[in-house]
């Protein structure tokens, strides 16, 4: 007979191995779970779509799982610690607008990541629109 920990073990290990070995990965959540998570997931960052259950609140939201985007620099480095250090991930966090500015999306992004900043971005097409995106370091 199986033990339940066996089963874990052997999950996790499928999980583990089935990462790449030097991808560093972003999350980002896509709004509430439904049959097109990961196909907006894919569209939007080149990711997977996952759905998980908030512990909060019981809702399953989708959330996008991808790699990080270089800073552009692309040395060949063996050390890949330096690597991920320099790589970003980006992810919008609200909207900006009257009552909350560069200065404000920055604060936000700053209290809400380690080592992160924030600029309001303009969406294409919409010239009053402006997105709340904070930029931060892979983990």
């Amino acid at each position: 007979m199986i033990t339940l920990f066996k089963v874990f073990f052997i999950l996790a290990l499928l999980v583990f191995t089935s990462a790449k070995v030097n991808g560093a990965q972003c999350e980002e959540e896509m709004g509430i779970c439904d049959e097109n998570c990961s196909s907006r997931c894919e569209a939007s960052k080149n990711g997977k779509g996952i759905c998980v259950k908030s512990s909060l609140n019981g809702i399953r939201t989708c959330k996008c799982l991808y790699e990080c985007s270089g800073n552009g620099n692309n040395n060949d480095n063996d050390d890949n610690t330096e690597e991920h250090e320099n790589q970003e991930c980006n992810m919008g966090i609200g909207r900006c607008g009257v009552f909350c500015n560069d200065d404000c999306c920055n604060h936000n992004c700053v209290k809400r990541f380690k080592d992160g900043y924030g600029t309001c971005i303009g969406d294409i097409g919409t010239p009053s629109a402006y997105n709340c995106v904070c930029y931060y370091h892979c983990h």
